[in-house]
């Protein structure tokens, strides 16, 4: 997620913002983000993207989430901050910690 804007050219992707929901039913999860330049058709073939995996990680004590860059071949991609808002329903909040 990106902060709320009132048009798309107010956009600087300068910020990445992550929500994650962990579950004990779930104890793992794992999420890829995408993202081109949106302009060649064939980025995705010549490598010109860029890819972030997200991992979560739920025990009955412990909640984490690590994120990886996968690829970084995308030419012009906003260098860019992260933020990340965790919101477990079944454990007390004790804390949260992004590791990437």
């Amino acid at each position: 997620m990106v902060p709320p804007r009132m048009s798309t050219a107010e956009y600087t992707g300068d910020t990445l913002e992550l929500h994650y929901y962990p579950e004990l039913a779930v104890p793992q999860s794992e999420y890829l983000l995408y993202e081109d330049d949106g302009a060649d058709p064939s980025a995705l073939e010549l490598g010109l993207y860029a890819a972030l995996r997200f991992h979560g990680t739920t025990e009955a004590s412990r909640v984490s989430m690590q994120l990886e860059v996968v690829h970084d071949g995308y030419t012009g991609s906003p260098d860019r901050a992260a933020d990340a808002v965790c919101h477990p329903s079944n454990h007390r909040r004790t804390g949260f910690r992004l590791c990437g």
